[in-house]
């Protein structure tokens, strides 16, 4: 029939031996079984910086985002504490940490609630982190990053070296 509109039953050629005009049942076919309920799951997004160099991990080949580069982060909201910590283990020494924007991005099955924190840190030293690299603002701009870290990434386009907007 026709596609995402009303059934031409009365035009069509096959309404003697089409069972949906038999039985008066176009308005049930296809079948569209309900969609399942989104997961909604907490976020914390870390953006570590070295001077103007941001790190960036590229994700599994598999699965969700797969191959795309991200800011690294963890489930659950991080407090400010908690966010040093996680960045030590990692392998850094944290110098400095700000909140930056929360964000929120809907997947059609997740939705993820972000609250990113911006992590400077002095020379890597025993990073424990495999598949990441440490790109600047321009090199940020070509990565396949996907929109759900867009927002992190459009801050820094808006803002110079020091963190206050360009005019």
């Amino acid at each position: 029939c026709v596609p995402n509109g009303r059934p031409l039953c009365q035009d069509c050629p096959w309404n003697r031996e089409c069972l949906s005009c038999l039985h008066d049942s176009q308005g049930s076919i296809p079948f569209r079984s309900s969609l399942k309920e989104r997961k909604i799951k907490d976020r914390t997004v870390f953006v570590i910086r070295c001077g103007e160099r941001f790190l960036i991990h590229r994700r599994e080949k598999k699965g969700l985002l797969a191959g795309m580069y991200e800011f690294l982060n963890t489930d659950g909201f991080l407090d400010r504490e908690e966010a040093i910590r996680a960045v030590e283990k990692m392998g850094f020494e944290p110098i400095h940490i700000r909140r930056l924007p929360e964000a929120r991005h809907i997947f059609t099955h997740l939705e993820w609630n972000m609250k990113g924190y911006e992590v400077m840190v002095g020379e890597r030293k025993n990073v424990k982190i495999n598949n990441c690299l440490m790109a600047d603002r321009k090199e940020l701009n070509h990565l396949a990053i996907p929109s759900a870290f867009r927002k992190y990434v459009d801050y820094y386009m808006l803002r110079d070296g020091k963190g206050e907007e360009k005019e």
